[in-house]
């Protein structure tokens, strides 16, 4: 669908539109910026969920990052492959798999810090102190909406 086409449904000047085109933009410079340091988007949270050098359970990792178990699943595949993360069967319960990120990955922290502070001042670029505060606080309102549909 081109944009006349998008235009003539009337969904050009929609607030979800804008968001639509925000988030996908957004996400596209967090993949550029995170591949600089090795990284996929998405990874950078699983390492936020697992900051703390704790293990947790493949569950509890899909519910901190609000995906399905599957999708952690497929995700972390890849990523034991890459020396980011270690998995292992609870000793208390086999059918539990235990998820822990490796020092390699902890390490990227520093990367992923400076990225994000990029992406921050990239994406706030023009926007004065307060509205980049009146931006965030409007972002966590939406963000709470959503959560609660």
């Amino acid at each position: 669908m081109n944009i006349a086409q998008r235009r003539s449904l009337g969904i050009t000047n929609t607030l979800s539109y804008q968001v639509a085109i925000v988030a996908r933009s957004h996400r596209k410079r967090a993949e550029d910026l995170l591949s600089e340091i090795g990284l996929h988007t998405g990874q950078e949270m699983t390492l936020l969920a697992l900051w703390d050098g704790k293990d947790v359970s493949q569950s509890e990792l899909a519910a901190r990052l609000c995906v399905q178990k599957a999708t952690v699943t497929v995700a972390l595949r890849s990523m034991e492959r890459e020396g980011l993360v270690s998995r292992e069967k609870d000793p208390d319960d086999q059918r539990v798999t235990r998820v822990r990120a490796t020092p390699k990955f902890l390490a990227l922290g520093e990367g992923v810090r400076n990225a994000w502070a990029r992406l921050d001042a990239e994406t706030t670029a023009g926007l004065s102190a307060e509205e980049r505060k009146l931006f965030g606080a409007l972002l966590e309102k939406v963000a709470t909406n959503l959560q609660e549909n």
